[in-house]
């Protein structure tokens, strides 16, 4: 993983990782202004570079299902097929 995007909470003492836009900041990793649409945004598309496309390896390969860009629906999406009722839990701070 790339160790900058990691941080430590020094309230928590948690790890928390960054993803690839909120590390970058940039329109073409972030889908923003002429990059807003999944034709355009993502790994190999709107001039992202070797560093970035890498980050985005390094990300999803720890977080699993977690979205490392608005459009990243193909990989992190979740479809119940055949589901009748979906429960949704919100984990709080105290």
């Amino acid at each position: 993983m790339f160790p900058q995007m990691a941080e430590m909470d020094t309230v928590t003492g948690q790890t928390k990782v960054k993803s690839v836009c909120g590390f970058y900041n940039a329109p073409n990793v972030c889908c923003q202004n002429e990059f807003a649409g999944p034709s355009v945004c993502g790994p190999g598309k709107s001039g992202w570079t070797p560093d970035q496309t890498q980050a985005y390896d390094a990300f999803t390969a720890i977080s699993g299902t977690s979205y490392a860009f608005a459009f990243d629906d193909t990989r992190a999406t979740v479809q119940c097929n055949g589901a009748t009722a979906v429960n949704i839990g919100f984990c709080m701070n105290p």
